[in-house]
């Protein structure tokens, strides 16, 4: 696969994603917001060590940048969704509730 068929297939892919969410948002959103969120714990206990224990750093270096990829990906859909007059109410209220149960989750 090219560069230019990987980026054609982000943007047929983003945009799927983008249509799903509209029709559908009870479903697909919940995924979406789990990803675009997936390191609100470590940004909450920060300083914490985390304990991967993963061994390769090269591994590890292009493991987080896939996902730190697929996490900006996730955010960049929901800001576009909230900007969407068809879902933004359920958008933001969602983000909201999801925000509280991780805060939630981390309350010691």
């Amino acid at each position: 696969m090219t560069s230019a068929d990987s980026t054609l297939f982000q943007q047929v892919l983003m945009q799927l994603m983008q249509k799903v969410a509209e029709d559908h948002p009870h479903h697909a959103l919940w995924v979406i917001m789990a990803l675009a969120h997936a390191n609100k714990d470590d940004e909450m206990l920060q300083g914490e060590t985390t304990g991967r224990g993963r061994s390769n750093k090269l591994s590890r270096n292009v493991q987080e940048h896939t996902e730190e990829s697929r996490v900006e990906a996730a955010k960049l859909l929901l800001e576009k969704l909230k900007k969407n007059a068809k879902v933004s109410a359920i958008v933001k209220n969602m983000e909201f509730l999801c925000l509280a149960y991780i805060q939630l989750a981390n309350t010691s």
